[in-house]
């Protein structure tokens, strides 16, 4: 109850701030068990002399409220993630969608860890991308500045890639109407050959063992023929 009245009276007061509200919302819904004790201890925490004082902003709220709900290895799991998330196909607009999700689940949102975030982008990014920011003056240091002009580059790249595609056009075959016709060739008729005219020989006066017509003797033994 006096949780409730204390979130009741905060909640109609104009001295808060617009994080303030949000804390107080999230905080209507803690009830019940363990997160009902953790939002009294919050708010007794930041209560003084009957008031409570909230100038934490609402994302280190859920930073903490997360610390004390979340997994014990959801942080190092979310790292795992943070450092393998590469840009791939996706536009800067969709990379960043997804890549501040991450972070905050690494726990790598604050300016403290800038640089250790835009060294993962020059990991994560396409790399023209990460050419075309680090050729840009002034060169970004700080995240805020490296996810515009990331943004910025990208949107000149995509640009590009349209107009190249626009001049390029893949080539595609021509439907033609008709094909040239091969003019039909003759069969050609085989021509009668002259009969061949059959040679008589005279076997008469050869010499046994000669060729015909030579008078060469013929060396016909076995032994010959097994040297050659």
């Amino acid at each position: 109850m006096r949780l409730t009245l204390r979130r009741h009276k905060a909640a109609n007061s104009q001295s808060f701030a617009v994080d303030a509200d949000k804390i107080l919302f999230v905080l209507s819904y803690l009830k019940g068990g363990h997160v009902a004790t953790w939002a009294e201890n919050y708010v007794d925490s930041r209560t003084v002399v009957g008031m409570m004082m909230l100038t934490a902003t609402f994302n280190d709220f859920m930073m903490e409220f997360a610390q004390a709900f979340d997994d014990p290895n959801r942080a190092e799991k979310a790292m795992g993630e943070f450092q393998t998330f590469m840009q791939g196909k996706l536009t800067a607009d969709q990379f960043f969608a997804s890549f501040e999700i991450l972070r905050t689940k690494a726990k790598l949102n604050q300016v403290a860890h800038d640089a250790i975030v835009i060294d993962r982008l020059k990991r994560a990014l396409d790399a023209k991308v990460v050419m075309g920011v680090m050729h840009s003056s002034p060169v970004p240091t700080t995240y805020n500045d490296w996810k515009a002009k990331v943004i910025q580059v990208d949107q000149v790249e995509q640009q590009i890639g349209q107009v190249m595609k626009a001049c390029n056009p893949q080539q595609v075959p021509l439907n033609r109407p008709w094909q040239p016709q091969q003019v039909p060739q003759h069969p050609q008729v085989p021509q009668p050959q002259p009969a061949a005219t059959q040679q008589t020989h005279d076997w008469q006066g050869v010499t046994p063992g000669t060729h015909p017509g030579m008078g060469i003797p013929m060396d016909v033994s076995i032994n010959n023929a097994c040297c050659n």
